[in-house]
C-alpha cells in the first residue's frame, strides 16, 4: 500500500495526469497503511501474537475519526479543505479491505 501510494505520487509529480485516483486513491489507502501500522504495534508489543486480529469496533471507530477529522474539521478550518461524500466511501472501502485482506490472523 505504502509502495503503491509513493509510485502513484512519483507519477503526479512528474506530470501524469490521473484526475479520479488524485481524487480518492489518498483516501482509499489511508486507513489500510494507518491500520497496519496499529495492527503491527498491538501484535508486537501488546498482545505478542501473530494471531492477533484488530476488533470490527476499532476499524469503525478509525473510519469515524478519519471521516470527522478531514470530511467535517478541516474544511471547516481551512479554505483548502473540502467536503467530499465520496471520500466517505473511500475510508469504507479501505477499511473494508484492511479487515478482509490484512487483519487476518
Amino acid at each position: 500500500m505504502v509502495l503503491l501510494f509513493i509510485i502513484f505520487h512519483f507519477l503526479v509529480v512528474l506530470g501524469m495526469d490521473f484526475p479520479l485516483l488524485e481524487s480518492y486513491l489518498d483516501d482509499l489507502l489511508c486507513l489500510p497503511i494507518v491500520l497496519s501500522v496499529v495492527l503491527y504495534i498491538h501484535r508486537r508489543f501488546r498482545v505478542k501474537s501473530k494471531l492477533y486480529r484488530l476488533p470490527v469496533a476499532h476499524i469503525l471507530l478509525a473510519v469515524v475519526v478519519v471521516v470527522m477529522a478531514f470530511e467535517v474539521i478541516y474544511p471547516v478550518l481551512t479554505p483548502r479543505g473540502t467536503a467530499d461524500v465520496f471520500d466517505v466511501f473511500a475510508y469504507g472501502g479501505g477499511a473494508v479491505f484492511f479487515d478482509q485482506y490484512i487483519n487476518i490472523g
